[in-house]
């Protein structure tokens, strides 16, 4: 744990990653493609709050795109909306971006109503990653998660990356608590899951990847990542003692404080994933494998399942394949509940490129796509 108080940090306001590596993308790409079940998926609009990110884009005076898109509602009426790989600065007339746009690794935008405004870190007037790391992401970097508010904190799952050897690989799943109402970062802990392998798992279980929370419990979702699969996992903690605990593991038959006993649940998710509670029960949504272009929608009657009657909600249509030009990508889709209607609710989807040019030359591309998806199975989120 080391603390962040006297650390430096950039707000840009406007009223009304490197990229990061694709090469575990490319070869997910390879997969046998599965096709949607034929059940006639609803169609699916725009959210309003689409324009209001891409006019607050295209002004230049803070995020221009990022990826993630994490969104948590804080008590004051105001929206966290959390990004990994951000893009800031200026945009070009042609809406390209200039070969010297700032990158960073992880950012904020606060949204209040209409107006957004972007945090992230600021190092003797270069910008940097809202949560760094403690050289300042030259010893790896943070990427978002989930995160929740108990009391007058925002606690935000981050899963820190770095170079070892030849490879680029995920060294810890942390913690990042924030104060409120000032969202000012606190400290860093390290995740009490404890970044471990389960019994069946071949790499670690990476928590934090989804939250819900009940009158009890907070049950958190997590994902262990063998290459070109992801599993489900879900731990439980006391309703306002995340980092307190105690942390309970479920193993398929109950629930355990053994984090080597926790059971996989569901098999090819997204490495990000949202769970909500609906009336019915409970709904998870998640991108098949992550970049497959079907985004489903799961019920269960409990938060750690069984998650039954897959269905089909929209594919991505952001998804050509250009052998010259670079493919776009689209991957980790989110359900965010403060959204939803009567009738609908609104899923999130990443887009991205693998032709760098593509990224730089249009802001466009690497921006979320806000869509409205109408009668989800299990009804409107509670």
């Amino acid at each position: 744990m080391f603390d962040t108080r006297n650390m430096g940090r950039r707000v840009e306001t406007l009223g009304v990653r490197s990229m990061r590596p694709i090469l575990a993308v490319l070869a997910l790409l390879l997969l046998p493609y599965a096709p949607a079940r034929a059940q006639g998926a609803p169609a699916v609009a725009d959210h309003p709050l689409a324009d209001v990110f891409h006019r607050y884009g295209d002004s230049g005076v803070g995020w221009t795109g990022g990826d993630s898109t994490y969104s948590v509602p804080l008590p004051d009426g105001r929206v966290v909306w959390m990004f990994s790989d951000t893009f800031l600065g200026q945009v070009e007339p042609n809406h390209g971006r200039s070969n010297f746009t700032p990158m960073i690794h992880n950012s904020f935008v606060v949204q209040d109503g209409e107006a957004l405004t972007t945090l992230h870190g600021d190092n003797n007037g270069r910008p940097m990653s809202l949560i760094p790391t403690e050289g300042n992401d030259r010893l790896g970097s943070y990427w978002v998660a989930d995160g929740t508010v108990e009391g007058d904190r925002l606690h935000v799952f981050v899963n820190r990356f770095a170079i070892l050897g030849v490879t680029f690989q995920q060294v810890a799943n942390d913690v990042a608590t924030f104060t409120l109402p000032d969202l000012r970062l606190e400290k860093i802990s390290p995740s009490p899951g404890a970044y471990i392998p389960c019994l069946q798992c071949g790499s670690p279980i990476n928590w934090g990847i989804g939250i819900l929370e009940t009158e009890a419990y907070t049950y958190v979702y997590g994902s262990d990542e063998p290459p070109l699969a992801k599993h489900l996992h879900v731990a439980r903690v006391p309703s306002g003692r995340l980092l307190e605990g105690p942390w309970e593991y479920w193993t398929g038959r109950g629930w355990t404080t053994d984090a080597l006993a926790s059971a996989r649940i569901l098999d090819r998710v997204s490495g990000e994933v949202s769970v909500v509670r609906t009336r019915t029960g409970y709904r998870l949504v998640a991108q098949d494998t992550g970049i497959l272009p079907e985004i489903y929608a799961y019920t269960a009657p409990d938060p750690w399942g069984p998650w039954t009657n897959k269905t089909l909600l929209f594919r991505t249509t952001d998804f050509p394949h250009d052998p010259v030009n670079g493919s776009r990508i689209t991957y980790n889709a989110h359900e965010h509940p403060h959204l939803a209607t009567e009738t609908s609710t609104v899923v999130t989807y990443n887009m991205n490129s693998t032709s760098s040019a593509e990224l730089y030359g249009d802001v466009h591309v690497y921006r979320p796509r806000f869509k409205v998806v109408p009668h989800p199975p299990g009804g409107p989120p509670l």
